[in-house]
């Protein structure tokens, strides 16, 4: 299952400006079991993509919001008093980035 965590950090132009960067790492164990249990490496043997990854924003909204590597810009969509958006099937590792001033 995949797990992440947010880190806000405020950035040094325009004055002021904020992001919020969510780190996803697709932590799903694809090692096969070749070897004996207690010797065994868990090594990844594929990346098996997950898909169906919803972030759910509630009181600011993002000026805008992309997937990196790659620069993905996503869209938002209104559900009831917050802002969802649905990421990319996740391979291995990305990062949300959400801009929360004008400009960006």
């Amino acid at each position: 299952m995949g797990r992440s965590s947010a880190l806000r950090r405020e950035l040094g132009w325009p004055v002021g400006a904020r992001r919020t960067i969510i780190h996803l790492l697709n932590g799903l164990n694809s090692s096969a079991g070749h070897g004996l249990p207690q010797m065994e490496v868990p090594l990844r043997e594929q990346a098996v993509p997950i898909h169906g990854i919803k972030v759910r924003f509630a009181g600011q909204v993002p000026k805008r919001l992309r997937v990196e590597p790659g620069g993905t810009v996503l869209s938002l969509r209104q559900e009831g008093a917050s802002w969802v958006a649905e990421l990319p099937p996740l391979a291995i590792h990305a990062l949300l980035v959400a801009e929360n001033a004008e400009g960006l």
